[in-house]
């Protein structure tokens, strides 16, 4: 029976399959080389894929090497894969966990990179999902539930930091440590996406804008302190802020109030300052010096409306001043 070497006229010199030109046949060509026509077809189907990505193996200990010598090992996808036979590739890389098609290894109930480090992010969060299991958008979802939002953003933590990543001169990606993770997105770096809805709730105003809190109250990015109504709110979160918004007073607002709110009572909220300046009086106007009134005036005012006439509201005063209505006093 005809053999296919002689189809293609290789020989066999010295261990090596040499085609006419004296070049070395490689990968599958190598492997198939020396077999009868009528054994080429099964042989494929049988075959390792190590063959059809261009390694070579030690017939002696099953292990594959990129090269004719047998130095170097492969690594990743292929190197996995190298064992795998053709007819059975498909059955078998559905059912290969990630961690192992990505070359890692699982050692002692744990994964391990290659180079025997435990996996973290989200390289252990899929670690153990199944190769089939990527066309399941249910499984990776709830996969991802477990994943931290840091490791999904691709930041890489030290020392329990957040920092945001660069590319070293080996070209690994790792942590630049000259540039953290800050705000909103620090804040929330170390939870499980699944809990950040929760945790969102929690995270002070301040913190989503990067601000810093000191004894003496809360600085921006350019150490600048924070006043007026980023004040107030700098130390809510949004499961209180409305709350808080509420609640919130003119002296909050304005701890040295000018014009008409140095006649309102610092202690008034803020949502019912309409009503308050509505209620404010002559008395307050004149107590906040924005209305100067002679005594002359004062007694001639007192003797039409009475001694408490400046008890009156402002509305109340005008309308008299205006109509000669006697006002109604607060």
């Amino acid at each position: 029976e005809v053999e296919l070497s002689e189809v293609l006229n290789y020989k066999y010199v010295d261990g090596q399959w040499l085609n006419k030109d004296s070049k070395a046949a490689s990968g599958v060509m190598a492997h198939l080389m020396g077999l009868k026509i009528n054994e080429v077809e099964y042989e494929i189907d049988e075959m390792p894929l190590g063959y059809a990505f261009g390694f070579y193996r030690n017939e002696q200990t099953g292990e594959w090497y990129t090269d004719q010598a047998l130095q170097k090992k492969p690594t990743g996808i292929t190197a996995s894969l190298a064992n795998v036979h053709l007819s059975h590739a498909r059955e078998e890389l559905n059912t290969m966990k990630l961690g192992k098609l990505l070359g890692h290894s699982f050692e002692e109930g744990a994964w391990e990179d290659a180079s025997g480090k435990p996996l973290s992010g989200l390289d252990l969060v899929f670690a153990d999902m199944l190769v089939c299991d990527l066309d399941d958008t249910d499984k990776i979802a709830k996969a991802m539930q477990t994943a931290k939002l840091g490791d999904s953003m691709g930041y890489k933590c030290v020392d329990g930091v957040w920092y945001k990543t660069k590319t070293d001169a080996a070209g690994n990606t790792v942590a630049d440590e000259e540039n953290p993770v800050t705000g909103l997105l620090n804040a929330l770096a170390d939870t499980e996406i699944g809990g950040v809805e929760d945790k969102l709730k929690t995270i002070p105003i301040g913190t989503m804008l990067d601000f810093t809190k000191t004894k003496d109250g809360w600085y921006d990015a350019s150490n600048k302190k924070v006043t007026g109504v980023l004040a107030v709110l700098a130390g809510s979160d949004l499961g209180n802020i409305v709350a808080d918004i509420e609640n919130m007073t003119v002296k909050d607002l304005y701890p040295e109030p000018e014009g008409v709110l140095k006649a309102i009572d610092p202690t008034t909220k803020v949502t019912e300052l309409d009503t308050a300046m509505r209620d404010c009086t002559i008395e307050g106007l004149m107590k906040a010096e924005l209305l100067i009134i002679s005594e002359e005036k004062q007694d001639g005012f007192a003797s039409v409306l009475g001694a408490d006439w400046a008890k009156c509201k402002i509305v109340d005063f005008l309308n008299y001043l205006i109509n000669g209505t006697i006002p109604k006093k607060s």
